[in-house]
Protein backbone atom coordinates (compact mmCIF):
# COMPACT_ATOMS: atom_id res chain seq x y z
CA UNK A 1 0.00 0.00 0.00
CA UNK A 2 2.18 2.80 -0.31
CA UNK A 3 3.99 4.80 -2.15
CA UNK A 4 5.63 7.81 -0.59
CA UNK A 5 8.61 9.46 -0.85
CA UNK A 6 6.76 11.55 0.64
CA UNK A 7 4.03 9.95 -1.03
CA UNK A 8 1.36 9.72 1.31
CA UNK A 9 0.23 6.76 3.34
CA UNK A 10 -0.78 4.59 0.67
CA UNK A 11 -1.20 1.43 0.70
CA UNK A 12 1.07 -0.63 -2.05
CA UNK A 13 0.88 -4.16 -0.46
CA UNK A 14 3.30 -6.95 -0.58
CA UNK A 15 1.99 -9.71 -2.33
CA UNK A 16 1.44 -11.75 0.10
CA UNK A 17 1.84 -15.12 2.20
CA UNK A 18 3.55 -16.61 -0.69
CA UNK A 19 5.26 -14.05 -2.53
CA UNK A 20 5.09 -11.73 1.05
CA UNK A 21 8.12 -13.57 3.01
CA UNK A 22 10.95 -12.57 4.16
CA UNK A 23 13.83 -12.53 6.46
CA UNK A 24 13.18 -12.70 9.48
CA UNK A 25 15.32 -11.95 13.28
CA UNK A 26 16.04 -14.07 15.79
CA UNK A 27 15.61 -15.00 19.43
CA UNK A 28 17.67 -11.70 20.62
CA UNK A 29 13.75 -10.05 19.80
CA UNK A 30 12.35 -8.20 22.22
CA UNK A 31 8.55 -9.31 22.20
CA UNK A 32 7.78 -5.56 23.01
CA UNK A 33 8.57 -4.91 19.63
CA UNK A 34 11.68 -3.66 19.86
CA UNK A 35 13.38 -6.33 17.65
CA UNK A 36 17.29 -6.71 17.22
CA UNK A 37 18.19 -9.76 16.94
CA UNK A 38 20.05 -11.20 14.59
CA UNK A 39 19.42 -12.82 11.24
CA UNK A 40 17.57 -15.91 10.91
CA UNK A 41 17.90 -18.72 8.05
CA UNK A 42 14.65 -17.51 6.01
CA UNK A 43 14.24 -21.27 5.04
CA UNK A 44 14.13 -22.42 8.38
CA UNK A 45 10.51 -23.49 9.54
CA UNK A 46 8.49 -21.98 11.91
CA UNK A 47 7.22 -24.79 13.87
CA UNK A 48 5.54 -23.28 16.87
CA UNK A 49 2.37 -21.34 16.76
CA UNK A 50 2.61 -17.77 16.20
CA UNK A 51 1.44 -15.13 18.66
CA UNK A 52 0.25 -11.70 17.56
CA UNK A 53 -0.28 -8.21 19.12
CA UNK A 54 -1.64 -4.84 18.28
CA UNK A 55 0.47 -1.73 19.13
CA UNK A 56 -0.69 1.57 19.00
CA UNK A 57 2.60 3.54 19.49
CA UNK A 58 5.78 3.91 17.20
CA UNK A 59 7.93 2.97 20.23
CA UNK A 60 6.32 -0.42 20.34
CA UNK A 61 5.98 -1.25 16.40
CA UNK A 62 8.88 -2.40 14.65
CA UNK A 63 12.08 -0.75 13.81
CA UNK A 64 12.25 0.49 10.02
CA UNK A 65 15.20 -1.78 9.29
CA UNK A 66 13.25 -4.30 10.52
CA UNK A 67 9.98 -3.76 8.11
CA UNK A 68 12.66 -3.11 5.15
CA UNK A 69 14.48 -6.40 4.99
CA UNK A 70 11.08 -8.50 5.73
CA UNK A 71 9.82 -6.33 2.25
CA UNK A 72 12.09 -6.58 0.45
CA UNK A 73 12.99 -10.19 0.82
CA UNK A 74 9.42 -11.11 -0.03
CA UNK A 75 8.99 -8.55 -2.97
CA UNK A 76 12.47 -9.80 -4.31
CA UNK A 77 10.21 -12.82 -5.34
CA UNK A 78 7.29 -13.04 -8.20
CA UNK A 79 4.98 -12.25 -8.70
CA UNK A 80 6.45 -8.67 -7.76
CA UNK A 81 9.95 -9.22 -8.42
CA UNK A 82 10.53 -5.57 -6.95
CA UNK A 83 14.41 -4.84 -6.59
CA UNK A 84 15.85 -3.59 -3.08
CA UNK A 85 15.49 0.25 -3.57
CA UNK A 86 11.29 -0.28 -3.46
CA UNK A 87 11.78 -1.49 0.21
CA UNK A 88 14.05 1.00 1.32
CA UNK A 89 11.53 3.74 -0.35
CA UNK A 90 8.62 1.77 2.19
CA UNK A 91 10.46 1.70 4.77
CA UNK A 92 11.42 5.18 5.00
CA UNK A 93 7.52 6.02 4.19
CA UNK A 94 6.80 3.75 7.10
CA UNK A 95 9.45 5.51 9.32
CA UNK A 96 6.83 8.49 9.32
CA UNK A 97 3.70 7.02 8.63
CA UNK A 98 3.71 4.97 12.13
CA UNK A 99 3.32 8.62 14.03
CA UNK A 100 0.69 9.38 11.84
CA UNK A 101 -2.71 9.88 13.85
CA UNK A 102 -4.49 6.49 14.27
CA UNK A 103 -2.04 4.18 13.34
CA UNK A 104 -1.65 1.17 14.06
CA UNK A 105 0.24 -2.08 13.83
CA UNK A 106 0.15 -5.87 13.95
CA UNK A 107 2.58 -7.91 14.50
CA UNK A 108 2.56 -12.11 14.79
CA UNK A 109 5.94 -13.55 16.30
CA UNK A 110 7.28 -17.31 16.60
CA UNK A 111 9.93 -17.39 19.78
CA UNK A 112 10.15 -13.85 19.85
CA UNK A 113 10.70 -13.27 16.11
CA UNK A 114 8.64 -11.28 13.82
CA UNK A 115 7.10 -13.57 11.09
CA UNK A 116 4.91 -11.07 9.91
CA UNK A 117 3.62 -7.46 10.18
CA UNK A 118 0.69 -5.01 8.67
CA UNK A 119 0.18 -1.47 9.54
CA UNK A 120 -1.90 1.29 8.70
CA UNK A 121 -3.20 4.67 10.11
CA UNK A 122 -5.99 7.03 9.41
CA UNK A 123 -6.52 8.68 5.94
CA UNK A 124 -8.27 12.18 5.29
CA UNK A 125 -7.81 14.65 2.42
CA UNK A 126 -7.76 18.09 4.14
CA UNK A 127 -4.27 16.06 5.33
CA UNK A 128 -3.13 14.17 2.28
CA UNK A 129 -2.03 17.01 -0.18
CA UNK A 130 1.08 15.96 -1.61
CA UNK A 131 1.74 14.73 -5.41
CA UNK A 132 0.73 11.22 -4.92
CA UNK A 133 -2.49 11.71 -2.98
CA UNK A 134 -3.54 14.34 -5.51
CA UNK A 135 -3.24 11.48 -8.35
CA UNK A 136 -4.88 9.27 -6.59
CA UNK A 137 -7.95 11.50 -6.00
CA UNK A 138 -7.16 12.18 -9.41
CA UNK A 139 -7.68 8.59 -10.41
CA UNK A 140 -10.05 7.60 -8.47
CA UNK A 141 -12.58 10.42 -9.52
CA UNK A 142 -13.72 13.02 -6.42
CA UNK A 143 -17.02 9.99 -5.94
CA UNK A 144 -15.03 7.09 -5.14
CA UNK A 145 -12.16 9.85 -3.21
CA UNK A 146 -14.63 10.71 -1.29
CA UNK A 147 -15.88 7.20 0.07
CA UNK A 148 -12.22 7.05 1.51
CA UNK A 149 -12.72 10.43 3.58
CA UNK A 150 -11.82 9.66 7.07
CA UNK A 151 -10.76 6.09 6.63
CA UNK A 152 -8.34 3.72 7.73
CA UNK A 153 -5.36 3.65 5.11
CA UNK A 154 -3.86 -0.39 5.02
CA UNK A 155 -0.33 0.80 4.40
CA UNK A 156 1.39 -3.11 3.96
CA UNK A 157 1.14 -6.41 4.69
CA UNK A 158 3.74 -9.05 5.18
CA UNK A 159 4.61 -12.95 6.15
CA UNK A 160 7.76 -14.46 6.17
CA UNK A 161 8.30 -17.51 3.96
CA UNK A 162 8.57 -19.33 6.98
CA UNK A 163 5.10 -18.84 8.20
CA UNK A 164 3.43 -18.98 4.64
CA UNK A 165 0.20 -20.67 4.19
CA UNK A 166 -0.87 -21.27 7.87
CA UNK A 167 -3.42 -18.49 7.80
CA UNK A 168 -1.01 -15.40 9.37
CA UNK A 169 -1.68 -12.99 7.03
CA UNK A 170 -5.70 -13.19 7.43
CA UNK A 171 -5.12 -13.57 11.11
CA UNK A 172 -2.75 -10.58 10.78
CA UNK A 173 -5.54 -8.94 8.48
CA UNK A 174 -8.45 -9.25 10.34
CA UNK A 175 -6.48 -8.20 14.07
CA UNK A 176 -5.66 -5.01 11.90
CA UNK A 177 -9.43 -3.92 10.99
CA UNK A 178 -10.27 -4.73 14.43
CA UNK A 179 -8.27 -2.47 16.08
CA UNK A 180 -8.66 0.40 13.19
CA UNK A 181 -10.41 3.85 14.49
CA UNK A 182 -12.58 3.62 11.15
CA UNK A 183 -15.02 0.99 9.88
CA UNK A 184 -13.91 1.83 6.28
CA UNK A 185 -10.33 1.14 5.27
CA UNK A 186 -8.48 1.08 1.87
CA UNK A 187 -5.48 -0.22 0.53
CA UNK A 188 -3.38 0.32 -3.05
CA UNK A 189 -1.93 -2.88 -4.53
CA UNK A 190 -0.34 -3.96 -7.60
CA UNK A 191 -2.86 -4.75 -10.15
CA UNK A 192 -2.16 -8.50 -11.13
CA UNK A 193 -3.24 -12.09 -9.79
CA UNK A 194 -1.38 -12.77 -6.74
CA UNK A 195 -1.83 -14.18 -3.32
CA UNK A 196 -2.59 -11.08 -1.62
CA UNK A 197 -5.42 -10.29 -3.96
CA UNK A 198 -7.00 -13.52 -3.56
CA UNK A 199 -6.67 -12.88 0.49
CA UNK A 200 -8.68 -9.28 0.10
CA UNK A 201 -11.58 -10.74 -1.84
CA UNK A 202 -11.75 -13.95 0.49
CA UNK A 203 -12.18 -11.07 3.26
CA UNK A 204 -14.78 -9.06 1.67
CA UNK A 205 -12.36 -6.17 0.08
CA UNK A 206 -13.58 -4.88 -3.08
CA UNK A 207 -12.29 -2.65 -6.08
CA UNK A 208 -13.24 0.80 -5.74
CA UNK A 209 -10.61 2.12 -8.81
CA UNK A 210 -7.17 2.28 -9.72
CA UNK A 211 -4.60 4.84 -8.21
CA UNK A 212 -1.14 6.22 -8.99
CA UNK A 213 1.51 3.90 -10.62
CA UNK A 214 2.54 0.73 -8.51
CA UNK A 215 6.34 -0.59 -8.51
CA UNK A 216 5.65 -2.59 -11.79
CA UNK A 217 5.15 0.90 -13.69
CA UNK A 218 0.85 0.32 -14.07
CA UNK A 219 -1.70 1.93 -11.89
CA UNK A 220 -2.45 0.59 -8.75
CA UNK A 221 -5.31 -0.99 -7.76
CA UNK A 222 -7.46 0.43 -4.93
CA UNK A 223 -9.72 -2.11 -2.83
CA UNK A 224 -12.10 -0.52 0.06
CA UNK A 225 -13.01 -2.86 2.94
CA UNK A 226 -16.36 -1.46 5.22
CA UNK A 227 -17.41 -3.23 8.29
CA UNK A 228 -20.71 -2.33 9.55
CA UNK A 229 -20.94 -0.96 12.86
CA UNK A 230 -17.34 -0.87 14.25
CA UNK A 231 -17.24 3.12 14.56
Amino acid sequence: MHQQEHQPAAPQHLTFVDPHTAICFGPGGDDRGQNSGTLMDMNQPAHDRAALRVVHSAEQMLPPEVVEKIYAAAAAQPPLSEPPTVARRFAELYRHARTEAGAVMTIATVAATPVGFAYGHNWNWDRSTDAWSSELRERLGEQAAQSIENSFALELLAVTPTASGAGIGRQLLNSLLEAAPSSTAWLQTTDIDSPARHLYLATGWRTLGHGPDAPNGKPGLVMINQTPGQD
